[in-house]
């Protein structure tokens, strides 16, 4: 018997190779990546200082030893990924990503617009951290000597004094409960504070000091600092400073009358 010709199989047809996609795809989209990583890194060394310092070895200020052990480890974890058939999923969900972020022009046409104003506002937002004036307060006199046994004090300063800074009129008072002499930095957020102090030289800054985030401090404004003691809330003294001022004295003007107000600042009992 012959074959029935309705019966033959007919060859599947193979679907056609999309064409690829413009060299610029590509390159947009890698520029964007890089963009885009450079900013958070950017932001991480303010807000998340110990993810962006992790030690990559070498001497101090140098990264170069590190920075390649770092590369080869995390390119082998990759190539671990890409040839362990455990791992089809993942290796799989990184093609679709790969695909998805260096073939397709509206995908790379988003990215590009979102890295730029990410890479705008971090560099904006890294020049006013820079330069914005920091304030440093630095007990003095009498006052300093009331701090200065820390809690073992007779009159402890965290339950004692109540400091509290205003930058400027309307942006409200902010207060600090100080627990020894330590110098206390104002003039912006904490996590700006801590980051312009790692920028210091040892030689220059104070071993120990306070953050006190406030809001920032702008050029040409006045400071107004003052004690307060906490059982009472009477103010004990206050002292104004311009910004321009690197650091202030937080003194009384008057030693014998700020230790005869003294006499009366009980503190708050220990919760």
């Amino acid at each position: 018997m012959g074959e029935d010709p309705g019966s033959a199989t007919v060859p599947e047809k193979k679907a056609p190779t999309p064409p690829p996609p413009p060299l610029w795809v590509p390159i947009l989209s890698a520029a964007s990546e890089v963009t885009i990583l450079a900013s958070s890194y950017f932001l991480l060394k303010i807000y998340v200082p110990f993810l962006a310092e992790i030690p990559l070895g070498g001497s101090p200020g140098t990264t170069t030893v590190g920075f390649g052990v770092v590369f080869g480890v995390v390119y082998g974890l990759i190539q671990w990924i890409l040839r362990s058939e455990h791992l089809a999923d993942v290796r799989e969900a990184m093609e679709k990503l790969a695909s998805l972020m260096f073939k397709r022009r509206r995908v790379a046409l988003a990215l590009a617009p979102a890295a730029l104003v990410l890479a705008l506002g971090t560099w904006r937002h890294w020049q006013s951290s820079a330069t914005t004036p920091v304030l440093r307060i630095e007990p003095a006199g009498a006052f300093a000597d009331y701090l200065d046994d820390g809690k073992e004090a007779d009159k402890p300063p965290g339950r004692t004094f109540e400091i509290g800074v205003e930058v400027r009129e309307g942006a409200g008072m902010e207060r600090l409960y100080p627990q020894d002499e330590r110098a206390i930095e104002v003039g912006a957020s904490e996590s700006v504070l801590r980051w312009r102090a790692s920028r210091e030289e040892a030689e220059t800054a104070p071993k120990k000091r306070s953050y006190l985030a406030t809001a920032r401090l702008r050029p040409g404004a006045a400071v107004t600092i003052r004690v307060f003691c906490r059982q009472s809330g009477e103010e004990l003294f206050q002292v104004r400073a311009p910004v321009s001022e690197e650091s202030v004295a937080l003194a009384p003007e008057d030693d014998d009358e700020f230790s005869e107000r003294m006499k009366n600042c009980v503190p708050i009992r220990p919760v």
